[in-house]
């Protein structure tokens, strides 16, 4: 699992990360990526996810 730091106090938040990944068999991955709301006192809201085909 890679996680990017938090964005807080923001609308229109912006991730400019880029993480490698070593693939097994790169025609069978996907990348998943999820999105969840912070909260401090309590568990983190989960807001979506998404997956993408890594082939080329």
């Amino acid at each position: 699992i890679k996680k990017t730091k938090k964005e807080e106090n923001t609308w229109e938040p912006f991730w400019d990360k880029e993480f490698e990944f070593q693939l097994t068999v790169p025609e069978l991955a996907l990348l998943r990526v999820e999105v969840h709301d912070y909260n401090m006192l309590v568990k983190d809201d989960f807001l979506g996810q998404t997956c993408f085909s890594v082939t080329s």
